[in-house]
């Protein structure tokens, strides 16, 4: 059963998807994957437990995790984050044997606007 939203009905839980994403050449599994990232980053965010040395926040997200949240085999996931990695969305520091890997998402910084120019640019899909 569905229901139509109004102010008495709270809002199921959410991924939030960065809009960059929709102008990068991925695919739907490729960005699902990287939300899941990020929004596991914004937990380790509040979590001094889960920042690095320098209090940068990084994910422990085990490969089996990814392959249960995302409805995936291991070696699309694998390839997911290789791909990720070289689109430098991510980057993975490798912990020793047994340990997981640190996962430090990466976001395209928003772009700045031209001297002189307006303080925001609408994209097209904002101005509806």
């Amino acid at each position: 059963m569905t229901v139509l939203l109004d102010n008495h009905i709270s809002m199921p839980p959410y991924l939030i998807m960065p809009w960059f994403l929709l102008k990068m050449e991925l695919n739907d599994v490729q960005r699902l994957v990287y939300v899941l990232l990020l929004n596991r980053l914004r937990l380790s965010m509040r979590n001094p437990r889960f920042q690095d040395e320098l209090g940068r926040p990084f994910v422990l997200y085990s490969i089996s995790s990814l392959v249960r949240d995302a409805k995936k085999s291991p070696t699309t996931i694998k390839g997911i984050l290789k791909k990720l990695e070289s689109l430098e969305l991510i980057v993975r520091q490798h912990q020793g044997p047994g340990l997981p890997n640190r996962i430090y998402v990466k976001v395209k910084p928003a772009p700045q606007p031209p001297l002189g120019g307006p303080a925001y640019a609408a994209e097209p899909w904002e101005t509806l």
